[in-house]
């Protein structure tokens, strides 16, 4: 609970800092932040769901299966955070040695 809470407020912190840094020439550190900020809230949901399937798995089925679904789930929920960027990364260096030189 306490980490849905935290995360929740840290989402909401970009926006805040957006508010109080509009018009003042600060949009390249509201992005950065708000990036880095984003990363942290990421991670705190991915947390968030695998806490819910344990408690879930926990009560309905007991702690042994728990543990090992949430840590399946654990493990999905990392590939979704890292394998996309890392596909995108490996896609745009192909397309960048392929293109004709200017």
């Amino acid at each position: 609970m306490v980490v849905a809470v935290l995360t929740t407020a840290l989402g909401l912190a970009p926006v805040s800092l957006h508010r109080a840094l509009f018009r003042r020439r600060a949009k390249t550190l509201v992005v950065a932040v708000g990036h880095q900020v984003l990363r942290l809230v990421l991670l705190g949901v991915g947390l968030v769901l695998v806490g819910t399937v344990l408690l879930v798995f926990d009560v309905v089925v007991g702690m042994p299966v728990a543990v090992v679904v949430a840590a399946l789930t654990a493990v999905v929920v990392a590939a979704l955070g890292v394998l996309p960027g890392l596909l995108l990364r490996r896609s745009a260096a192909a397309e960048r040695s392929s293109a004709p030189p200017t």
